[in-house]
């Protein structure tokens, strides 16, 4: 029913020569029935697929799982060339959905998602009042094993959620809720930022809220080496946990925390306008990203503001310290969504949404409306590339990974999109490089690692062509980690000193012709 075009894999040796070339549509596919369906959420699992997370309102077409209520949480695993491998619809008799909704893998093989509820029903356990921020554990095979719904009397909405060490998670939310669940803050009339740790079951151990008597929002967390957490959100408070920051209007916030709660550091970043973290990585000299949103003209190392809100990334050392900032975009609005190292090079893939035809957005096809808008800039923050996708209606995009591959929602059926099938339906596009390899996807299960997640040893079995394959694993940058040929039909590969994160395997033959990619994940 849906257009598919060739499967093309990115490579990391293919970029040596390239890095700056604009990538094409390697694939795209529209997933969703009669109704309304978007994608909000993409991550790459341990078997060399993808989960992903959206909201439908469809009984038909892709969507093969019951709908119980207005829009239903929809999990959707997917394998590299955009197959459905399985589906499940979860929620109440009212509505489930927000665009920060995200979904991990856990360390168990099961995955953990959090989104917005407003129903008490079905699925949804111990609904508040107003909408909460529901979280899900699943098994490996989208079973629920637990369901909560955490809030007070007003409104939480979700923001982030992270595995941390002992099978504990980390849930993010804003709450403007002084009860329930929510510890009492100094202002709920304006929202803050709403930060708990629970067990492996769901129960709370370490309640949290921060912020002042503004709006105070923290949306994404990184564990750190040394056992805490940096969260990166936006504030508009001058009191309460910023006592002292003077804070001017909306500006970025870095907030450092232990596990327990207490505040260890403190930063705010920007001027006089309107700023905002929204994503943040962790950088190869231990330090960050922070990527978001500024209408502040003032001039930056990389790039100049073009109008209204731009792309704004913002390096950082490994306490906070300002090295560089970036700003992209064209005169029109751009909507940040994600950061995510590039895969194959030593990039970052920016991804969210634009409205502009002109500055960074101008080439190479710029679209006229709301459209996907990607761009890659270098480690030092150069620009690169960006890339605008869609058709003449509206396109949200919400996520990318790693390898490129970027989902949302369209409302076109024209320009890059070909098969719209309600009135708006999760687009999924997998971008290529010009010179990428070609490759048919039933090879890509030629090659078997086991067990994942993996911690200490993981052993690559090869299908067919043992006696001649060479195993390479390389991480997200492109750098090789570990090479070795094959002289049996498996190997065992000692990764107990490798840092948690994605990694690639790719396998050749004899002769160096690449014949199989996967992907595994080493937790911590």
């Amino acid at each position: 029913m849906k257009n598919f075009f060739l499967f093309l894999l990115i490579l990391p040796f293919i970029f040596n020569n390239g890095l700056a070339q604009v990538p094409s549509i390697a694939w795209q596919k529209t997933f969703g029935g009669s109704g309304n369906d978007i994608m909000q959420d993409i991550y790459p699992t341990s078997d060399g697929n993808y989960i992903m997370l959206g909201l439908t309102s469809a009984n038909d077409g892709d969507v093969n799982c019951e709908t119980k209520g207005k829009h239903d949480t929809w999990v959707v695993k997917m394998d590299p060339a955009g197959t459905i491998l399985w589906q499940h619809c979860y929620g109440g008799t009212k509505e489930e959905g927000n665009p920060n909704s995200k979904i991990i893998q856990t360390s168990d093989g099961g995955y953990l998602f959090e989104t917005e509820t407003w129903s008490n029903d079905v699925d949804v356990v111990g609904h508040h009042d107003l909408s909460d921020a529901w979280t899900v554990k699943l098994d490996s095979i989208g079973n629920i094993q637990w369901s909560r719904s955490y809030g007070g009397y007003n409104w939480d909405v979700p923001r982030n959620i992270l595995e941390l060490p002992g099978h504990q998670y980390l849930i993010m939310s804003r709450s403007t809720s002084s009860d329930g669940d929510v510890p009492p803050s100094i202002d709920s009339s304006d929202f803050d930022a709403w930060i708990f740790i629970v067990d492996s079951i769901g129960n709370i151990l370490t309640n949290k809220i921060y912020g002042g008597t503004g709006n105070d929002d923290l949306y994404t967390a990184i564990f750190n080496s040394d056992g805490n957490l940096s969260l990166f959100g936006l504030t508009s408070s001058n009191d309460g946990d910023l006592a002292g920051m003077n804070v001017d209007s909306t500006e970025g916030w870095m907030l450092k925390i232990d596990l327990s709660g207490n505040i260890l550091s403190n930063h705010v970043y920007g001027g006089a306008y309107t700023q905002s973290f929204l994503d943040a990585i962790t950088t190869e000299d231990a330090g960050y990203l922070a990527v978001g949103e500024s209408n502040n003209p003032a001039p930056v190392n990389f790039g100049s503001y073009h109008g209204e809100a731009d792309f704004w990334a913002v390096k950082l050392d490994s306490i906070g310290n300002i090295q560089w900032q970036g700003l992209y975009g064209g005169s029109a609005n751009e909507t940040f969504r994600r950061v995510k190292k590039a895969f194959g090079t030593k990039g970052y893939f920016l991804a969210g949404t634009s409205t502009s035809i002109d500055g960074d957005v101008s080439a190479p096809n710029p679209r006229i409306g709301r459209n996907y808008w990607i761009a890659e800039i270098n480690s030092e923050g150069t620009f690169d590339w960006g890339l605008a996708l869609g058709g003449s209606q509206a396109d949200y995009c919400y996520s990318i990974t790693e390898d490129g591959i970027c989902v949302g929602g369209t409302y076109s059926n024209d320009g890059d999109i070909t098969d719209l099938d309600g009135d708006a339906d999760g687009w999924v596009v997998q971008l290529s490089y010009p010179t990428a390899i070609h490759l048919n996807s039933e090879l890509l299960n030629q090659v078997k690692i086991f067990p994942v997640p993996a911690q200490n040893i993981i052993t690559v079995q090869s299908a067919e062509r043992s006696n001649e394959s060479t195993i390479t694993v390389t991480n997200v940058c492109g750098k090789t980690i570990f090479s070795k040929r094959l002289s049996s039909g498996q190997v065992q590969i000692d990764v107990s000193k490798w840092p948690a994160g994605i990694y690639y395997l790719s396998s050749s033959d004899s002769f160096g012709k690449q014949y199989s990619v996967s992907h595994f994940e080493i937790i911590r």
